[in-house]
């Protein structure tokens, strides 16, 4: 399967830097990309409201459920400094049921030459066989800096 997710410019370029090893999503309800993503997979970044900025390869994937607060603050003690974010994003999360833990690998920035058609307010899209026009259109419209 192939991913896009969306994050905000400066995560971007922390994934890019290689500070940010670790794509985390918490989520309160069981939404992609929980149990969707998988080892191999390519994820391509998105900027908020921009273009796809990089790509990375999944070299490890960890899901959670039935999350609780505590469960939560471990998980920040433990991943604290792979995924790169402040304490307010994990108190933030304290209500999450849901985890979905990826690690990155094979970081390649790239730029856009194309553009994408608009994600409806989703964070993470997870495209397959049935959307081959998408697929070709963003493997097509892509390339590495």
């Amino acid at each position: 399967m192939l991913h896009v997710a969306v994050l905000r410019e400066e995560h971007i370029e922390s994934i890019v830097s290689g500070r940010k090893r670790v794509e985390s999503r918490l989520t309160r309800t069981r939404r992609a990309p929980f149990e969707c993503v998988a080892v191999g997979d390519p994820i391509f970044f998105k900027q908020v409201s921009g273009p796809i900025r990089a790509r990375a390869i999944v070299s490890a994937v960890r899901f959670e459920s039935e999350l609780t607060p505590a469960r939560v603050r471990d998980l920040s003690l433990e991943l604290e400094v792979e995924v790169c974010a402040p304490q307010a994003y994990w108190q933030g999360k304290l209500d999450a049921r849901y985890a979905t833990l990826v690690w990155l690998g094979d970081v390649t920035p790239l730029k856009m030459v194309c553009p994408l058609p608009p994600f409806q307010g989703q964070a993470w899209k997870t495209l397959d066989e049935a959307h081959p026009a998408s697929i070709e259109m963003l493997a097509g419209g892509l390339v590495a800096v």
